[in-house]
């Protein structure tokens, strides 16, 4: 299983435009392969959990 963790490219501080991307690949890799993962989004996740920005967090 691996974990992809993504941002947005300009919004990095917020915590509302952090996902990670999970994904499994089912017959690799053999000793001699290497996995390249590369994550792009169009939108945001609909189900956000968190507010705020991760500077921020725990001030007023």
């Amino acid at each position: 299983l691996l974990s992809l963790p993504m941002m947005h490219k300009s919004e990095n501080g917020r915590r509302s435009h952090f996902i990670t991307a999970n994904f499994q690949i089912a017959d690799g890799p053999a000793a001699d392969e290497i996995v390249v993962a590369i994550g792009a989004a169009d939108g945001g996740w609909v189900g956000m959990r968190q507010e705020g920005s991760r500077r921020l967090t725990g001030t007023i």
